[in-house]
């Protein structure tokens, strides 16, 4: 499923929990009310679980493009062209492939690299 799915999917299934919770009135028996908000718990982990996979696969998405992008300044048209946003760029996909996550769901840990001082 794509991110724009999952998310609207878990709009749906939000508003589904909405629906059971307001449900639940004085009037509602005791053991009603429990299992309606057994269900409501339920769904919104579910809706949780959605949202996390919907911003992971977008931050793959942003990695993947990132690299794509650094693959096509390897070409020998681009070669030569530096400016001051070269440093930003590398910096920008530096931060972007750091957040990447592998396909397990865990994050992928990167220890930050400090240049020493030149001598």
């Amino acid at each position: 499923m794509t991110p724009k799915e999952l998310r609207e999917k878990r709009a749906r299934l939000v508003t589904e929990a909405r629906a059971k919770l307001d449900e639940i009135t004085d009037k509602t028996p005791e053991a009603r009310a429990a299992e309606l908000e057994g269900e409501f718990n339920s769904m919104m982990a579910e809706a949780g679980r959605l949202l996390s996979r919907a911003e992971a696969l977008e931050q793959s998405d942003a990695a993947l493009a990132s690299l794509e992008e650094g693959q096509e300044s390897n070409r020998p048209e681009h070669r030569g062209q530096s400016g001051a946003g070269d440093a930003r760029a590398r910096l920008r996909r530096w931060n972007t492939a750091r957040r990447f996550r592998n396909c397990c769901g865990a994050a992928v840990i990167f220890t930050w690299w400090t240049p020493r001082p030149a001598r």
